[in-house]
């Protein structure tokens, strides 16, 4: 698996998502470094920006919120919505990853497994909020995470998550009617296109509330750029 998603990243072949074995093995070799490099080298800043994002459009209440952080990681998107949460629950493959998360004793729940899986087995309309902070550039096709997602937010739930950008099309590819709604690139991550987000959101029954033009990272030379999105049950 790890080595077909690599091949498959520097010919151009567009899968749908990377193998579970690939991010299972990229974060539990990162982990020690992880929080270090992420925030200090490639001044990564998207947990801090979506919570910011989900307190604008959330309705006040006097009600702390159940979160779901997905892909969660050391647990950035934790220290950053922790204060808002009564409950905090993180699911991530890389056992390693999910150390550091516990160690910061933000989390009620952690879970190792897949998000699909983990997801299938919540109740529905069991969260307030949902987070998946540079999650979705391991998985290029979004359709069934998406179907989730609705299922278990509340009604008025915010879904907040960042994802790279996809290029436009070139006129030859436009004129040709290419639609291309997420890509691997020879980074071994996927981008997605604005219009494919929109026709999710659109399909699931959310309202776009925010899409802002953001840089996810900040690579020597090499900024990322791509989207902070938040939609509305």
């Amino acid at each position: 698996g790890v080595a077909q998603h690599h091949i498959a990243s520097l010919t151009g072949n567009n899968t749908e998502r990377a193998p579970l074995q690939y991010v299972e093995k990229v974060f539990d070799d990162y982990a020690d470094s992880f929080d270090t490099h992420l925030v200090q080298v490639l001044k990564y800043e998207a947990p801090g920006k979506l919570v910011e994002l989900i307190n604008q459009h959330s309705t006040p209440s006097a009600e702390k919120w159940n979160v779901l952080d997905l892909g969660c990681g050391t647990g950035l998107v934790g220290s950053a919505i922790a204060p808002f949460a009564r409950q905090l629950v993180g699911v991530d493959l890389s056992a390693r990853m999910l150390e550091k998360a516990r160690a910061r004793n933000l989390y009620q729940r952690l879970e190792r497994l897949d998000l699909l899986t983990m997801m299938r087995g919540e109740k529905a309309s069991s969260y307030d909020v949902i987070v998946a902070a540079d999650v979705f550039i391991y998985l290029g096709k979004l359709d069934e995470i998406i179907g989730e997602i609705k299922r278990l937010l509340c009604p008025g739930g915010v879904f907040a998550f960042s994802v790279e950008a996809l290029a436009a099309l070139s006129n030859e590819e436009a004129d040709q009617g290419v639609q291309r709604d997420y890509q691997l690139g020879n980074t071994g991550r996927y981008s997605h296109s604005a219009d494919y987000l929109a026709r999710l959101a659109s399909a699931n029954g959310f309202l776009i509330q925010q899409m802002a033009a953001a840089q996810i990272r900040t690579a020597p030379c090499n900024p990322v750029n791509g989207h902070l999105v938040l939609w509305k049950n």
